[in-house]
């Protein structure tokens, strides 16, 4: 997943928190997410918890904002991908404008 754009914030970039569906509906955890933004096990844990309407910033991803910031998920095996849910950052109103605007998903087989 490469996060292109946010609101307007000019030094970060953030989400919430990320939901991969199966064809069967159930939620499929990556077993790793590689980031040269922020450690892996930070970005799973903040990225695939079980609260996610949550405002509390220090529960959220938020990220240095470069040309393109990429995420890269390592699955433990192969699935079929029905839906991904992406809850956007919702922190401080003052920081409305972290949240991702635009991004690109590519898959691999």
């Amino acid at each position: 997943m490469i996060l292109l754009a946010n609101w307007g914030h000019q030094q970060h970039i953030g989400l919430n928190g990320l939901e991969f569906f199966d064809s069967r509906g159930d939620i499929i955890r990556p077993k790793e997410v590689i980031s040269s933004s922020m450690p892996s096990y930070e970005l799973l844990d903040k990225l695939f918890k079980t609260e996610l309407m949550t405002s509390d910033e220090k529960k959220q991803v938020k990220l240095q904002k470069s040309n393109k910031v990429v995420l890269h998920f390592v699955f433990a095996a192969r699935f079929e991908l029905a839906a991904l849910r992406i809850w956007n950052y919702s922190g401080h109103r003052v920081h409305n404008n972290i949240g991702v605007r635009k991004c690109h998903l590519k898959m691999d087989s």
